[in-house]
């Protein structure tokens, strides 16, 4: 069994959760726009970086936004989860989505949402019904780069 304790991350955590990001091919920033990016998002008062750590290392990482629209109530979106290989179906991505649960009521959130990408596992979305997250049928997501 793993226990997780989930805190805010600091600026010495983006080494891990760049670490996190390059397990992945194709996603991740280099190591210095992890570090930048870090600095600005712990800044924003409307975005959180919580990290999931087990034995002092820290093994996952979620980032989410709190979102004022005029179309609909306020809401939390989570925007990154990342959790290092060996410690998936572990409980770690549940500590820190029920984390983040905490955050969304402390910003008066009605709802948290995740897009999730296609090449996302199965096995993320099991989790995210088991925290009672329904998928939305309307949702589609355009990309466009500038």
């Amino acid at each position: 069994m793993y226990k997780f304790s989930v805190r805010p991350a600091v600026d010495q955590d983006a080494a891990s959760i760049f670490r996190i990001n390059n397990a992945f091919e194709g996603i991740g920033l280099f190591l210095e726009e992890t570090q930048s990016m870090l600095r600005e998002i712990i800044s924003d008062e409307t975005s959180v970086v919580l990290v999931a750590v087990n034995s002092g290392h820290v093994v996952g990482y979620v980032h989410a936004v709190d979102i004022s629209s005029l179309m609909e109530s306020r809401y939390v979106e989570i925007v990154g989860l990342g959790i290092n290989a060996y410690y998936r179906e572990k409980g770690a991505a549940i500590a820190l989505l029920r984390a983040i649960q905490k955050w969304a009521e402390q910003m008066t959130a009605k709802k948290i949402i995740f897009p999730i990408k296609t090449s996302d596992e199965e096995k993320l979305i099991f989790s995210l019904k088991k925290e009672n997250y329904i998928q939305d049928e309307r949702s589609m997501i355009f990309v466009r780069s500038v």
